[in-house]
Parts: structure tokens; C-alpha cells; sequence
């Protein structure tokens, strides 16, 4: 995945490695990590960040220290991004079998703000 995500920014197709992988001396240690989560529907027995339809999850507002987060909505659209201007939040459309892909500040760190 990474090499497509260096492909899309003109880079090498293996830009990413030697940022995300630690290969000397023969080790194999990663700085790559899957998480998977699942935030199952929720009744108002304790109400805590509720979003709109009183059913999905609100998280605080917050940058995730990752390079990239894949998200499927599930027909959930309290989802919103933010994108060059820090005080302004946009709503991200739910499109049925599709998945958000949103790229974090790690990224823009490791590419130099390409």
C-alpha cells in the first residue's frame, strides 16, 4: 500500500521503506501497524459524546499520529474532516460500499508537505 501511496506523490515506489522499516543488521522490526476497531451501535444508557442520529460514537477533535486511516462509514455520516483551514470542518459523505481514506500528519510529515 505504501508504494502506491509513494507512486501518487512521484516518488519511488519504495520511498517509504527505509522511513517505515528498520532493515540494518538483518532486523525486521517495522514501524507499520494494523488496527482494526469497531465501534458497535450504541444505546443512550450512557450518553457521552452522542453524534446526531443518537446511534454513532463522537470522538473529540484530534489528529491521529498515523499515515493513513481506512474507514467504513456504515451508513453513518457524523464523520467530518478537516482540511486546510484549522477552523473549518467539512462532513464527509456516506457512499454505500466505499471506504474513506484519510491521510494524516505522519504522512505529510514523511513526504516533506508534498
Amino acid at each position: 500500500m505504501y508504494g502506491g501511496i509513494a507512486l501518487a506523490f512521484d516518488l519511488n515506489e519504495n520511498y517509504f521503506d527505509k522511513l517505515i522499516n528498520d532493515t540494518t543488521e538483518g532486523n525486521v522490526d517495522t514501524l507499520s501497524a494494523l488496527r482494526l476497531n469497531f465501534y458497535p451501535k450504541r444505546d443512550n444508557s450512557m450518553p457521552i459524546l452522542i453524534g446526531e442520529d443518537a446511534q454513532s460514537l463522537r470522538c473529540e477533535t484530534r489528529c491521529d499520529n498515523v499515515i493513513l486511516t481506512i474507514l467504513y462509514q456504515h451508513q453513518i455520516s457524523d464523520l467530518q474532516v478537516q482540511l486546510d483551514n484549522p477552523k473549518q470542518w467539512i462532513n464527509v459523505d456516506v457512499v454505500p460500499y466505499a471506504f474513506v481514506v484519510n491521510t494524516e500528519r505522519c504522512l505529510e510529515r514523511l513526504t516533506n508537505g508534498l
